[in-house]
C-alpha cells in the first residue's frame, strides 16, 4: 500500500479573486477590482492505493480581501480529484483539486457580478512536491483576465 501525506504550511495562490461582495457593490462596478489573492494554509492530502479506500484533502482557504477563512475538506474521487462547489464564506466559488504523483493542481473559479456585466475570475496553480517531501513549491500557470476595466 502506497500512502502519501503532503503538507503545505502556506501556499499563495497568485490568482485574481473576487472581492466577495454583493451585486453592484464592486468598486463603482465600472472597473474590474484590484487583484486580491486567495491563500491556502494547513493543506493536507492523504491518499492510498487500497481498493475501496478514498483519500482526503483538507485545508484553510483565506480570501485576501475579505480575510474570510473557511475550512475545506473533501473526499478524493478515484483517489485523486475533488471538486467543491461553494463554501460557507462564498457560495459561488468553485474549487477543483487534483493530486497526481508529486503534483497538486488547484483551480479556483468565481463569477463577479455587476448590474451591467458578469466576469469570471480565478486561475490555476500547479504545485510540485519538493525534494524533502514535506512541502510543495507553487508555480503559477494561468491568470484570470487583467484588471484594466470592465469586460
Amino acid at each position: 500500500m502506497l500512502s502519501a501525506l503532503l503538507i503545505l504550511p502556506s501556499l499563495l495562490l497568485g490568482v485574481i479573486a473576487s472581492p466577495l461582495v454583493p451585486r453592484d457593490d464592486a468598486p463603482d462596478c465600472a472597473h474590474f477590482p484590484a487583484p486580491p489573492f486567495w491563500f491556502i494554509e494547513h493543506f493536507e492530502s492523504n491518499t492510498t492505493d487500497s481498493v475501496g479506500s478514498n483519500g482526503t484533502l483538507k485545508f484553510e482557504l483565506i480570501n485576501g480581501l475579505s480575510q474570510a477563512i473557511t475550512f475545506v475538506s473533501c473526499s478524493l474521487q478515484v483517489n485523486y480529484r475533488c471538486v467543491v462547489s461553494g463554501i460557507s464564506s462564498d457560495p459561488d466559488l468553485v474549487i477543483d483539486l487534483a493530486v497526481r504523483a508529486s503534483w497538486l493542481t488547484i483551480t479556483l473559479d468565481r463569477t463577479l457580478h455587476c448590474s451591467s456585466w458578469d466576469q469570471d475570475v480565478g486561475g490555476t496553480v500547479v504545485c510540485k512536491q519538493a525534494n524533502d517531501f514535506d512541502r510543495l513549491d507553487a508555480q503559477l500557470v494561468e491568470l484570470a483576465p487583467d484588471s484594466s476595466g470592465s469586460p
